[in-house]
């Protein structure tokens, strides 16, 4: 979505519409939306007008900085207030509404994605669903529940939709998102094998104009982030290869023996696709892509239907190899990813985790010099 177009600041009480948009500030933009040719509009004598506001209810003051209209979709179009959140249109300005955003999977990942969406100004949970819930209604804050995916998007006018469900289901749902017009953002893995993350593959090319998202948040912690503007400012040289090693003691809590996650019809796989992929991540993120892998997974520890051991040699068609361990016999939680460039070397240690358990999160730059001896 780009063509960003400024409006201008107009006191405005957040919550509030517009109630001359179709012709004030906006009359360019909404003419460009139902003929995208359009790149401006001569004055006329309405577009002279004093803009006109209808408040809503809330109180308070803010305004409305930027419209984007949407590149394809006619009547589209979307605002962005500081402080009353980002509104969207359908019919050129004629009604508009807040963005809405579903939850497919209400448990614990489910909460705390929501607690993520409301600290968001922009954003506004109007919906979940959730197969434990007792039937539908609403609960105490208006969030209106489901017990089924499908009720959540046949029954809601949702624009966002987050899921945060079991392996097996991921896939499915997403699918269904993105084929009833919705952006995506789903928990990792995209599916439980090959075949899962084919099929939302091909659906996801059909609909260029969405967004599909997962959540990778290993790649936004602070060491990652300071270690990936290292490495493409050039000062290190170029990447030759990496070492990553992810571990944690157990797959599961042990209190647990029959969880979904130790279940390969359900979670597809074991350590690796829990937290390894996290890894798996990281090393694509500074390495690029592997053309040549090759592997060994074993499950002779915890004898559970799913790896609890992976080891992975990968090399990328401009010759960056990487080597990786993920583990559930790690008996003192680890994180480690050693970047090698041909001018120093990166040290990622620790994440922070809810666990804690991880270590301090540390980032460690060696420059190599001719005359170091190999002791830079």
């Amino acid at each position: 979505m780009n063509s960003l177009i400024n409006i201008g600041k107009t006191n405005a009480s957040p919550g509030s519409k517009i109630a001359g948009i179709g012709k004030t500030c906006l009359a360019a933009l909404l003419l460009a939306s139902a003929n995208q040719n359009a790149l401006a509009v001569e004055p006329t004598p309405q577009t002279a007008q004093t803009p006109q506001w209808e408040a809503c209810g809330w109180g308070g003051g803010g305004y409305y900085y930027s419209a984007v209209y949407h590149p394809t979709q006619k009547g589209v179009i979307y605002m962005g207030s500081d402080v009353a959140g980002a509104y969207k249109t359908e019919d050129n300005g004629q009604h508009w509404r807040m963005i809405n955003n579903g939850i497919a999977g209400y448990g614990v990942v489910g909460l705390r994605r929501r607690q993520c969406i409301d600290l968001h100004p922009d954003l506004v949970t109007v919906a979940v669903c959730d197969r434990r819930l007792e039937g539908e209604g609403c609960f105490s804050d208006g969030v209106r529940h489901y017990t089924t995916y499908q009720r959540l998007l046949e029954a809601e006018q949702l624009d966002i939709l987050f899921v945060c469900l079991t392996n097996d289901i991921a896939a499915e749902v997403t699918i269904a998102g993105l084929e009833h017009g919705l952006h995506v953002f789903c928990e990792k893995p995209p599916g439980r094998d090959l075949a899962d993350v084919a099929r939302v593959i091909a659906c996801e090319k059909h609909h260029p104009d969405l967004r599909l998202k997962y959540g990778f948040n290993h790649r936004y912690h602070d060491s990652v982030r300071d270690a990936l503007a290292l490495v493409q400012s050039g000062e290190l040289g170029r990447v030759l290869n990496l070492r990553g090693v992810y571990g944690k003691s157990t797959i599961i809590d042990y209190r647990s023996p029959d969880h979904w996650r130790t279940k390969r019809a359900i979670a597809g796989g074991g350590v690796l696709l829990d937290q390894g992929i996290h890894m798996v991540d990281l090393i694509r993120l500074f390495g690029g892509e592997f053309a040549d892998v090759h592997s060994f997974v074993s499950n002779d520890f915890w004898n559970h239907d799913v790896e609890d051991n992976a080891f992975a040699l990968m090399r990328s068609t401009e010759g960056v190899v990487a080597m990786l361990h993920s583990s559930a016999t790690q008996w003192r939680h680890r994180f480690n990813l050693e970047i090698t460039l041909s001018k120093g070397t990166i040290v990622l240690a620790g994440i922070l985790s809810g666990s804690k358990s991880y270590g301090a999160e540390t980032l460690t730059v060696a420059w190599a010099h001719p005359d170091d001896a190999g002791d830079p």
